[in-house]
């Protein structure tokens, strides 16, 4: 074998060698991934929840929405009644506009859902509640805090994302909450029967503990 077919020889095998390498890499890679993509999601099927009933406080204490620096120890909140309503009634009856679908495909929700609740801060100097983060449950079906709802019914509250009550007070805060137009819009004959006829879990915080209010809508 001449010098030319030697290196030849000893350039594929350095081809063969590198080519295994970087198999071995990717599946090493792959197999490290897989098992970090486990354990990811198996931590999401265990998050904790815990659900309480109306009428009793329920302490914030070590939790929060988005972040812990919401710092809510000392806050609690209690359901004390949730009604239904006719959405055009009472955005027109605060002083607000019903605007008009741009088709007749958008359809807007015929109800929406009043929660009155008590908000307690005991101690709590600097902590802060990020209200629009609120939200009503029932299976996939979410229906949210309506922000600007609430600034035309409540002249207290402005439209910040964050509530902070004075240390050692409480306050009965009404907060109203409408199904997406989307929702309205695929079927609203299903929607409405749902909140005229089902419950809701009301969602007070997401991280560590999902904690949720079990609400019974009143008509």
């Amino acid at each position: 074998m001449n010098n030319s077919a030697v290196i030849r020889e000893k350039k594929r095998k350095i081809k063969t060698v590198i080519l295994i390498a970087v198999i071995t890499l990717i599946c090493v890679l792959l197999i490290l991934w897989f098992f970090q993509y486990r354990e990811t999601n198996r931590k999401a099927i265990r998050e904790k929840a815990e659900y309480y009933s109306m009428g009793e406080f329920v302490s914030l204490d070590d939790n929060f929405f988005i972040d812990r620096a919401e710092n809510l120890n000392g806050y609690s909140i209690r359901v004390n009644s949730a009604q239904l309503v006719d959405y055009k009634t009472y955005i027109e009856e605060n002083g607000g506009e019903v605007l008009t679908p741009a088709s007749d495909s958008i359809k807007l929700p015929k109800y929406m859902i009043l929660l009155n609740i008590t908000m307690k801060n005991e101690g709590n100097k600097d902590g802060a509640y990020n209200v629009q983060k609120l939200a009503l449950y029932n299976k996939s079906l979410k229906i949210p805090v309506d922000v600007d709802a609430w600034m035309q019914a409540d002249k207290n509250y402005t439209g910040s994302a964050f509530l902070m009550l004075i240390e050692n007070s409480e306050a009965d805060i009404t907060i109203p909450f409408t199904p997406f137009v989307s929702v309205a819009s695929t079927n609203p004959s299903e929607l409405e029967k749902v909140m005229e006829n089902e419950k809701f879990y009301f969602c007070i915080s997401e991280f560590p503990v999902r904690k949720m209010i079990e609400v019974t809508i009143s008509k």
